[in-house]
């Protein structure tokens, strides 16, 4: 499995926020980098990483994700994949 957490630039000593994290988070993003750890939203996270189930799921988290990520910070979003196209 590809190292996630990497390719989404999460570096050393950095915090990662995670919204709607699937029951599998740790699993998908493999180890993290040396001293980087799980944020909460008390205080704004280097990088933020939403997963968006559907549309409303997109809108409702969004504004959040993005207020979070202001600056030099990073915002990924991910979704589900659509198949048969």
């Amino acid at each position: 499995m590809p190292d996630v957490a990497r390719k989404l630039r999460l570096g050393p000593g950095q915090q990662l926020l995670v919204i709607e994290a699937p029951p599998t988070i740790e699993t998908l993003l493999g180890p993290l980098p040396a001293g980087a750890s799980f944020a909460s939203t008390d205080r704004a996270p280097d990088v933020t990483l939403l997963f968006a189930a559907d549309r409303a799921s997109l809108e409702r988290h969004l504004p959040e994700a993005a207020r979070l990520a202001a600056g030099d910070r990073m915002l990924w979003v991910a979704y589900p994949k659509r198949g048969g196209r």
